[in-house]
């Protein structure tokens, strides 16, 4: 297994605002997944592991990751706040 290129190092206000947006089931299914992939990916599980447990393609997780460490959670949050908008662009 290789390392993982992009690094998701949630901090607790960061971690507690994901969880309470999927808690809160504002979010469409396709945006909580995401929220859930980002949370998985704090965790430390690998792309192919996060694909599988929250049901998105291996590709998905990789972006989620690139955008995160690229632009930080204030990115993804208006992304998935945002309608019909893709995060991992």
């Amino acid at each position: 297994m290789s390392a993982k290129l992009h690094l998701v190092e949630l901090d607790a206000r960061e971690r507690e605002e994901l969880e309470g947006m999927i808690r809160g089931g504002s979010l469409p299914a396709r945006k909580m997944k995401r929220a859930m992939a980002l949370l998985k990916a704090d965790e430390g599980e690998t792309d192919q592991q996060i694909a599988d447990a929250v049901m998105v393609g291996v590709a998905t997780a990789v972006r989620l990751r690139r955008r995160f460490a690229r632009e930080g959670l204030e990115a993804v949050r208006k992304a998935l706040m945002k309608r019909g908008s893709s995060p991992g662009r």
